[in-house]
């Protein structure tokens, strides 16, 4: 397989994502607004950064999985911050040479102190109606689920660290991500909206979910904006700049494509939303469309 080259410019918008976007799961290091602790690991300065050496980071650790591409920008991070020593990833802890976990990141932060961060990106779509364990927050693919992620957090990969190493060791989870609610009801009429867990970052980024099906019932403020799909592991910032045309496509456009070619609809496809104000196009923000059938829980 060919390792794609890495554009400077998005490794550069992808790594400020992963070290300035809002938690999805809020951190007891962290204050109510998401703010870090004196301890945190500040975002590393433009100076700090050189583009050409990031991106052969990258690509010398190339991976489709948006979860490693995750992962690998914050090892740049760590490896680059002087905030940050001794940095070690993927910790294998053993017991009688069986694998019982992994640690994702430890090193010492600038007080000396020993720190351990569990990392993942997430992506969660609200269900009006909720999975056999009683989740509404459900991944593209609905076996994934956000109560799932946090339980495993809690009870298993964070505090395998304090049973692994012989001292004191902070650790916490390093979540980021999304949390889409459903921009229209299961017929295309106005949609059950969802309350986030009690441990989701209050500050969380948000986006919208749609059926294939409803398409073409977008609300009209949704048909006048323009959709660029967004290919893994890119799913963080929006590639290129965007003038109207290009790689991007009206809501109309966007139907007719998947009608005319159905088997594109067999599987969720994650989009950058663009609206236009005085000439100008920004992005406005993110939306899944899923398969009719998701999230295809089985009858209760």
């Amino acid at each position: 397989m060919t390792v794609p080259t890495y554009s400077p410019t998005l490794a550069l918008a992808d790594l400020q994502w992963v070290m300035r976007s809002p938690f999805l799961i809020l951190p007891e290091q962290l204050t109510a607004e998401g703010k870090a602790d004196q301890d945190a690991i500040r975002p590393l300065r433009d100076s700090e950064i050189e583009l050409d050496e990031l991106a052969r980071f990258l690509e010398e650790r190339h991976s489709h999985r948006v979860g490693y591409y995750f992962e690998n920008l914050i090892d740049y991070w760590l490896q680059h911050s002087a905030d940050a020593s001794q940095v070690k990833r993927q910790i294998r802890i053993a017991n009688e040479e069986r694998t019982i976990g992994e640690l994702d990141f430890a090193f010492r932060n600038r007080a000396g102190e020993l720190c351990h961060w569990e990392a993942a990106v997430k992506f969660y779509l609200y269900s009006p109606r909720p999975n056999k364990d009683g989740s509404h927050w459900l991944g593209p693919n609905a076996r994934d689920y956000l109560e799932k992620k946090w339980n495993r957090l809690r009870t298993h990969q964070l505090p395998l660290a304090a049973r692994h190493f012989d001292e004191p060791v902070r650790s916490m989870p390093f979540v980021k991500g999304i949390l889409f609610q459903p921009l229209l009801g299961e017929s295309g009429d106005a949609p059950l909206i969802g309350q986030p867990p009690e441990f989701t970052a209050p500050q969380h980024q948000t986006g919208h979910w749609v059926h294939y099906r409803n398409l073409p019932q977008l609300p009209e403020n949704w048909q006048k904006r323009r959709f660029q799909e967004l290919c893994k592991p890119y799913w963080f910032t929006v590639p290129n700049s965007f003038d109207g045309e290009s790689s991007h496509t009206s809501a109309s456009s966007l139907n007719e494509h998947f009608q005319i070619q159905p088997e594109r609809t067999k599987h969720p496809r994650y989009f950058a939303t663009f609206t236009q104000a005085d000439s100008k196009w920004s992005e406005t923000e993110r939306l899944f469309v899923v398969p009719d059938n998701w999230p295809n829980l089985p009858a209760v």
